[in-house]
């Protein structure tokens, strides 16, 4: 049974154009002037197919009901599955920092080519923190992002990796290959974030 306060604004937010929301201590504008929004519980809902000004692509937000400030809080946000490849690609375009191991990585991405990988996606260049050619590029099978850095002289670097565009998420890694013995390390664990915002 859903309380008159969580009917209320629910159909509030049902009639908003926008809708603002703090992510990553960041407040962020939602276009949902064109979402689906779908109560999914008695105290919870979601939008689909959202836009988030200044952000790229479209997006789904999970919320439930907070008694206690008589408000929605936000529970869980991703890129949506519709998104073209060509959107998802242009989630690498920035400046970032990885982490792994003790080791601490610049890249900026910054050109989309016509270049494609296997499954389709397109190759986008850019460069380390020296301002040597590094290579990127998102999976649309495989669902994933890539960075390949071969300029050290002795390994290559190759980074596979969930982002939704702004945080480097759970699950990514970073491998280390040898030039001369061609074996490729464990998965270390790979963390970071885009150092730039979304323009």
């Amino acid at each position: 049974m859903r309380s008159p306060r969580f009917l209320i604004t629910y159909l509030a937010i049902c009639l908003l154009a926008f809708m603002p929301l703090w992510v990553h201590s960041q407040e962020v504008f939602v276009d949902i002037s064109q979402a689906d929004i779908t109560a999914t519980g008695s105290d919870t809902f979601r939008i689909d197919n959202a836009a988030v000004l200044g952000w790229d692509g479209r997006y789904w937000a999970e919320f439930q009901w907070d008694p206690i400030s008589c408000t929605f809080v936000l529970v869980n946000y991703g890129i949506a599955e519709g998104n073209s490849i060509q959107e998802k690609t242009e989630l690498l375009i920035g400046k970032w920092t990885f982490y792994y191991k003790t080791e601490i990585k610049i890249y900026t991405l910054t050109t989309i080519l016509d270049q494609k990988n296997s499954e389709g996606g397109n190759e986008v260049m850019g460069t380390n923190e020296k301002g040597q050619a590094v290579m990127a590029s998102y999976w649309p099978k495989s669902k994933y992002w890539t960075l390949f850095d071969d300029t050290h002289a002795l390994l290559d670097k190759f980074y596979m990796f969930y982002t939704d565009g702004y945080d480097i998420l759970s699950g990514s890694c970073a491998y280390l290959i040898s030039k001369y013995r061609e074996e490729t390390s464990e998965c270390y664990p790979l963390s970071g974030y885009k150092l730039t915002s979304r323009q």
